[in-house]
């Protein structure tokens, strides 16, 4: 309706609408041509090192008490947290991209000099509490000499045509995070999020390495 109106009351030029048309209905042929990004040739390996080497640029390193990173592959390390299984990679809406692979830390931990005690995901990812999954994320921490907990803004908290009502990250997780930090002291956090966040949280961490959305190969980043 506006733009009839801005037509009909000289405020448009028809001639120029014509010219937005066509700009149109020639994107719309080409996208549905039925070429894939599949079809064309290109180096995926060398488009994944990329997308490694990118991510790793970007990491920032916001803390690191008593030099607990790098990791010490002597000591036994748990890791808890949904994103190392199911990562924040990129953002949701218009954002998203269609990855060649997408890497996470659970499936890749097992190629590094590391000596992995076990992996939990420990909370759930919609904010909801599974009594069985803190408790064995609890028990795993308990036993293990360093904790590596993986953590942020889950894809409703930060989205497109959403207001934010508050900087928090979802309780649950830090309700897990405190409660780990009073059976193991030596944690390290890794951050998924693509908006700031509050951090009241940060002393229950020794480390924490802010990995944003880190793309398709941010766990080996």
């Amino acid at each position: 309706r506006e733009v009839i109106a801005a037509v009909r009351n000289g405020k448009l030029k028809e001639a120029d609408l014509d010219e937005r048309v066509g700009e149109l209905v020639d994107a719309v042929m080409e996208l549905t041509s039925g070429k894939k990004l599949s079809d064309k040739n290109f180096d995926r390996n060398a488009h994944h090192q990329l997308a490694r080497k990118a991510a790793a640029e970007s990491m920032i390193l916001l803390k690191n008490e008593k030099r607990i990173l790098p990791l010490d592959t002597k000591k036994s390390i748990a890791v808890i947290g949904d994103f190392a299984f199911s990562p924040r990679y990129q953002g949701a809406g218009s954002s998203m991209v269609n990855p060649t692979k997408v890497e996470d830390m659970s499936s890749i931990l097992q190629q590094y000099d590391l000596n992995i005690l076990g992996m939990t995901r420990g909370y759930q990812r919609n904010g909801d509490v599974d009594e069985n999954d803190r408790k064995f994320a609890l028990n795993l921490a308990m036993n293990a000499d360093i904790v590596i907990f993986c953590f942020g803004l889950d894809e409703i908290s930060e989205s497109e045509g959403l207001d934010r009502t508050h900087m928090r990250i979802p309780q649950n997780q830090i309700d897990l995070l405190q409660d780990i930090s009073k059976v193991n002291e030596n944690i390290i956090g890794i951050l998924s999020a693509g908006s700031a966040i509050e951090m009241p949280w940060h002393t229950c961490c020794k480390a924490i390495l802010h990995g944003y959305l880190n793309g398709q190969a941010g766990a080996s980043a």
